[in-house]
This record gives structure tokens, C-alpha cells and sequence, in this order.
């Protein structure tokens, strides 16, 4: 019997190269013994909104397009008592949870693995009452994702961001912020922090700990202080973030299942790269294994007479 998927996609994405892409996708697709029905994006809110809709009618959900449609669909999933397994066709700039999943960028070897591939699971983020796939994070450069327009991460990909980024430098400023959770209590002044289980953020390696995992229920949860006001400083700290130290002059650090952070005003979140809200307290929690997708079929490798 063939099965009902639900394929949605952003023509927006990125460089907008799925649109000559499309028939093509849905032919793999149909080959492969889904019957398809294709939705194309008209606003913001429309993929999160179709799926709470229509979602319980299908077998899958495909999603083309970049981090934040990505976000969205699984807000659309997260509603569902039983939400079908997720497949994701990454069209977008930077792609840091198909990064940590091994998905192809290739969209139509992308389109095949879905369905040649097999289902894993992923845990799935939760920042107050919004999900999130892979990071939450407030602070310096936050908002440089989607502040950037889309015609530089078009023409320069993720350097588009960099470029935007080092505009940005004589305006950091710092929060006061009270970390609560299991492993770590804390409490200072702080210039970015975040809670991810990706291997890489911004399209760059973060963090090069053989611990971090997406399914296995833990945030690496980190925060940069205050007070790194040179260039030599803030070579160090990035050196630190990049391979994972923990706990130094620059670095709060914790693997935890759950974190509260606590602020004396309002601060601006961004969730999966999209903006996600102002707020005075943040609690951000792994919940382990919460949705199936679709990942490249492993290799079958011979064992050995």
C-alpha cells in the first residue's frame, strides 16, 4: 500500500534552487511509493500552520528549505499526539542540524535518501513553550542570522555572516545573567550564551567533544563572559569554544538536561537562526528522542569469518 506524505518547501530558501528542482523531487518521491501532496510556503507562519492542520493525515513529512522552515515544521509536529516521521531536503545558508544528521546538500541525493534511508531519532529542544531543533541562544551576534539580508547570504554564504557580524563589534554589550540546572550554578555578567546539540552553529564547527549527540537527551549548554575586550582575547575564547573547554576564564560551561537563565531585563533569543522572542527568564530543556527522521542509509559492512 503506498503511504501519504506531506511535502513542504520553501521557494524562498536560500538561493532558491529548488524551484526547477521540484518536479523532480516529487518524482523521486513517487517512485520511491508515496503518494505526494506538495505544498509551497506563502508566508512565515504557513508550514507550522498546515502541519497542526493536516499534518495527522500522512505517513511522512518532507520539508525543503533552510533552518527556519526547518523550525517551524517541527513546531507544526510537536502539537501532534503521534506526529509522523520528518524528512528534511536542506536548502538554506548554513544547515547546522542536516550538518549534524550527515543529510546530503544535494537536494535531489537528499530527496533519495529519504527514501532509500533509514529512521533514527532526534531530540528535540524546548525554549519555554516554543520547540526548537538544534540551538537556542541569546547575546552577541544572535540576531546577525536573520538581521543579514538574504541577497549577501546569497552572494557570500555563510561569510555573509561574518561580514555582518564584524559590524557589529563595537556595539557588544554584556547581560546579567543566573544560570540554574543540575551540574551548575552561576551567576554574572555574560556576553553571548546558548544551548545546542549540533556539531556545528552559524555553519561552523563548535565545540569538538565526542560526547555531543543528537538523540542522547543532553544540551552542551555555554556562555561567554565578560570582558574579553582584545583581539588577543578573543582568539583565545573562540580557540576555547571550538575545542570544547570547559570552565575556563572565558567559558561557563554545562551538559545538562535542563537550564533556567534568569535576566534583570528582557532579552532577545534566536531559535535555530530565526528570532525567538524577548524574555526575562529562559528555560530551555533536551527532550530525548522526541521525533523520528529519515537519515543516508548506513553501509552494511561484512563481519569478518
Amino acid at each position: 500500500m503506498r503511504q501519504k506524505m506531506l511535502f513542504l518547501f520553501n521557494i524562498k530558501a536560500g538561493t532558491s534552487a529548488i524551484r526547477p528542482k521540484v518536479g523532480d523531487i516529487i518524482n523521486i518521491f513517487t517512485k520511491g511509493g508515496y503518494d505526494v501532496l506538495a505544498h509551497a510556503s506563502q508566508d512565515a507562519d504557513d508550514i507550522e500552520a498546515f502541519i497542526k492542520e493536516r499534518g495527522r493525515e500522512f505517513d511522512i513529512v518532507v520539508v525543503c528549505g533552510g533552518d527556519g522552515s526547518l523550525n517551524d515544521t517541527i513546531n507544526g509536529l510537536m502539537v501532534l499526539d503521534n506526529p509522523p516521521p520528518l524528512g528534511y531536503i536542506p536548502t538554506g545558508t548554513m544547515n547546522d542540524f542536516a550538518a549534524s544528521h550527515h543529510l546530503n546538500n544535494n537536494m535531489l541525493v537528499a530527496a533519495n535518501d529519504i527514501v532509500t534511508g533509514e529512521l533514527t531519532y532526534t531530540d528535540i529542544g524546548c525554549f519555554n513553550d516554543r520547540y526548537f531543533s538544534y540551538v537556542a541562544a541569546f547575546g552577541a551576534f544572535t540576531d546577525v542570522a536573520y538581521d543579514t539580508p538574504q541577497a549577501s547570504k546569497n552572494l557570500f554564504g555563510k561569510s555573509a555572516y561574518i561580514f555582518e557580524g564584524i559590524k557589529r563589534l563595537p556595539m557588544l554589550s554584556s547581560y546579567h545573567v543566573k544560570i540554574e540546572c543540575a551540574q551548575l550554578a552561576a551567576e554574572g555578567e555574560y556576553i553571548f550564551g546558548m544551548a545546542s546539540n549540533a556539531v556545528t552553529v552559524g555553519g561552523f564547527k563548535i565545540n569538538k567533544k565526542p560526547t555531543i549527540s543528537m538523540d542522547d537527551g543532553y544540551f552542551e549548554v555555554v556562555l561567554v563572559k565578560k570582558g574579553i575586550s582584545d583581539f588577543f582575547n578573543a582568539q583565545m575564547m573562540l580557540h576555547a569554544l571550538v575545542q570544547g573547554v570547559e570552565n575556563n576564564k572565558f567559558i561557563t560551561y554545562a551538559r545538562t538536561k535542563k537550564v533556567k537563565l534568569s535576566f534583570n531585563e528582557p532579552v532577545s533569543w534566536t531559535l535555530d537562526g530565526e528570532f525567538g522572542g524577548d524574555v526575562r527568564e529562559a528555560e530551555v530543556s533536551c527532550i530525548k528522542k522526541k521525533l523520528k527522521i529519515y537519515v543516508p542509509a548506513r553501509p552494511i559492512v561484512p563481519v569478518e569469518a
